[in-house]
């Protein structure tokens, strides 16, 4: 079996990171990859990116960077991801990776006019979630865990809408048939959401209390949503294994 990609465009607090692991440890276990092939690569430390064929899943971690900085590490991961549509590899870009999948794909990200969504949310889905791979069965919305003060404000030309709020409209996307965008975070737990909101009420305050979610639920839909995204990455492998099209 090839091995799941997981680029890590960020670190969390050290804080955090030392009590509870960093993006790629919570992806790691959410996916059950454990004993599973994997390697990090760090974008922003000049890791060379192989061809994305090498790979049987690729997931693009959040990150406390900016996408509208436009560093050259940003703008060089955007070119490599831009070939993705044309690889049969699943696709998963969160939070930061999904502003970066959509900027590589065609669309707009810039600062959330509202300014920073944060803690468990409320959010709803779009009709066709319910045939989606990942968020079946979640219809007519569900909770999830985000924080965020970008926002992905046009989606990708064909992108197809999965699941927004009012806060932010476009909180889940599917390009073609296996890329995916989520702008909250199935990786989150409890305990790493009150790190965020505790660290980002010193500088600014949020408006996710305008749509609250519940914790728990949060916390299983996202385990749930990342187990869906490893069987279609299994399911993806075992038909390329056998040298058929996906």
């Amino acid at each position: 079996m090839h091995p799941i990609l997981i680029l890590k465009t960020g670190c969390t607090f050290a804080e955090t990171a030392s009590r509870q692991g960093d993006f790629e440890d919570w992806l790691i276990q959410g996916l059950g990859l454990t004993l599973a092939p994997h390697i990090v690569l760090f974008p922003s430390r000049a890791d060379r990116l192989p061809p994305p064929d090498h790979f049987s899943g690729i997931i693009i971690t959040g990150s406390h960077a900016m996408l509208t900085r436009g560093l050259p590490w940003m703008l060089q991961t955007a070119d490599w991801l831009a070939q993705l549509p044309q690889s049969p590899v699943p696709v998963l870009g969160i939070c930061f990776g999904h502003h970066l999948l959509a900027r590589a794909l065609g669309g707009e990200v810039r600062d959330h006019p509202l300014g920073e969504e944060i803690g468990p949310v409320s959010v709803q889905t779009a009709r066709a979630a319910g045939s989606d791979p990942l968020l079946h069965g979640f219809c007519p919305g569900f909770s999830a865990y985000a924080a965020h003060s970008q926002s992905a404000s046009v989606l990708p030309p064909g992108a197809v809408l999965l699941a927004g709020n009012n806060w932010e409209p476009h909180h889940a996307f599917r390009y073609g048939d296996r890329i995916w965008g989520l702008q909250f975070h199935p990786e989150f737990s409890g305990e790493t959401i009150r790190d965020y909101r505790e660290e980002r009420s010193k500088d600014t305050p949020n408006g996710a209390d305008f749509f609250p979610g519940d914790p728990v639920e949060a916390e299983v839909n996202g385990r749930v949503i990342l187990r869906r995204y490893a069987e279609v990455v299994l399911r993806v492998e075992r038909t390329r294994e056998k040298g058929e099209h996906p």
